[in-house]
């Protein structure tokens, strides 16, 4: 099982623009004492490699209100794999490495084997 999130945490944001620019299902916005939390994204089980290409494409077509909104808030791409495999691999292609260039973005990836837990 794979998860992909785009994370935005910053003072005050402005919720409702940044649902209504990225129309995400499933949002999820926290507000602390120390500012508010944006995530959303998708979870797929098949193509690790395919889906996130289509991801950053998909999040790179909002590439001036990423780019607006970096200037007063942190955003990072989040990956987590969920394997049952002992070895896996993320690709990414030069054109979506460019696109994160592009966006200013970081690329989190967190692995975890589950193949001990299930035991």
């Amino acid at each position: 099982m794979y998860f992909l999130k785009l994370f935005i945490e910053g003072k005050k944001l402005d919720v409702e623009r940044i649902n209504e620019e990225f129309s995400f299902s499933g949002a999820v916005h926290n507000r602390t004492e120390n500012g508010d939390i944006w995530q959303a994204g998708v979870e797929f089980e098949d193509d690790l490699n395919g889906e996130t290409e289509k991801f950053i494409k998909r999040i790179y077509e909002h590439r001036d209100f990423i780019l607006g909104l970096s200037k007063c808030a942190h955003i990072l791409l989040w990956l987590t794999v969920y394997a049952d495999e002992v070895q896996i691999n993320v690709h990414l292609s030069p054109e979506s490495i460019e696109k994160l260039k592009a966006l200013s973005l970081s690329l989190d990836i967190s692995i975890m084997n589950l193949s001990e837990f299930y035991k």
